[in-house]
């Protein structure tokens, strides 16, 4: 193993990320103090580069007074100079990862979907909540394009959290995600996980996005009630309508969540003029503004378009509904 280590000899900037901190630690002193030195390098070229404050990054990557971040920079931090370089590091590489690879709107999308009404209004209920430090909630019909908008968000915010619910989701398994994704050790004690997840947060300039929301059971939810209290991190929750009658309660139960929800935002799908200009003519009439139908329809036409078929004809569209449950 020490074979192995001393051959991958001084810790190159592009290899290093693939060397978790255990593996670090084994290094000889003098290649740890390098690799140290050469992400000193990274972070300032990354703030000059990226125009990110140092208190920023600090918060991203949990040292949230920036003060850790500054004595590092200037080669005087007494702290774990190796877990702190291995941190900024791991945030780094990934958020030039996302920048890097983050498909272009056309590439990603039909042209023109970012400027429809649904996306705007959604992005604004996530900017008051971030501006404000409180929980929204995105709703609507299945297929209307909820999950897109907030997985396009997590994709162009590093700092986004964005955590899939499923039938399963408990409580447990919430926090139990959580915890990896903050990289925090589990316990099997919820109130314990909900405090030391809320003070992690805190430190953070995080935001959590949680899809499928109406999966969550009470607990779960009253559980992102108090993690949003205790750390005041932004919250949005994206669901259907169920998600809505679950945050009021059959009897009220959740009108101290409820009441936390700054702003909502219904999804209403596209309208006629939209569809026309994201899918082109004759989708709508077979889709209704369905978001997701409405992209699936449009592939269908396309690869009927592959056989001889005029995809810009009504027939061929028709024909390519016929395939589908519409």
């Amino acid at each position: 193993m020490q074979k192995e280590l001393k051959n991958q000899g001084k810790v190159s900037e592009d290899r290093a990320i693939e060397l978790g901190l255990g593996e670090l630690s084994k290094l000889p002193l003098k290649e740890q103090e390098e690799y140290v030195q050469k992400i000193r390098d990274l972070v300032e070229d990354f703030l000059k580069k990226e125009g990110i404050s140092q208190v920023s990054l600090g918060k991203a990557i949990g040292k949230r007074d920036g003060s850790a971040l500054s004595s590092f920079r200037k080669g005087e931090y007494k702290g774990k100079n190796l877990e702190l370089a291995h941190d900024l590091e791991l945030y780094i590489k990934n958020y030039l990862a996302k920048k890097q690879n983050k498909p272009s709107k056309e590439e990603e999308y039909p042209k023109g979907v970012f400027a429809s009404k649904d996306k705007l209004m959604a992005e604004l209920v996530i900017d008051i909540a971030v501006d404000e430090k409180e929980m929204g909630i995105v709703y609507g019909s299945p297929g209307t394009g909820k999950s897109v908008i907030a997985s396009a968000y997590a994709k162009t915010h590093p700092n986004a959290i964005l955590i899939e619910a499923t039938l399963h989701t408990t409580a447990k398994t919430l926090l139990g995600i959580l915890s990896e994704k903050l990289r925090l050790q589990k316990s099997s004690n919820l109130d314990e996980s909900v405090r030391v997840i809320a003070k992690e947060l805190f430190k953070r300039d995080a935001v959590l996005l949680i899809d499928e929301g109406e999966h969550l059971p009470i607990r779960a939810l009253e559980d992102l009630r108090r993690l949003q209290d205790f750390s005041g991190v932004p919250i949005i929750l994206f669901g259907t309508h169920i998600l809505m009658k679950n945050l009021l309660g059959k009897n009220g139960e959740l009108a101290q969540l409820s009441s936390r929800i700054g702003s909502r935002y219904e999804m209403r799908g596209l309208d006629e003029s939209e569809c026309v200009a994201f899918f082109g003519e004759h989708i709508f009439g077979f889709t209704k503004g369905n978001f997701r139908k409405a992209a699936k329809l449009t592939k269908r036409v396309a690869k009927l378009a592959r056989h001889g078929c005029d995809p810009k004809d009504k027939e061929s569209v028709m024909e390519a509904a016929k395939m589908m449950f519409l």
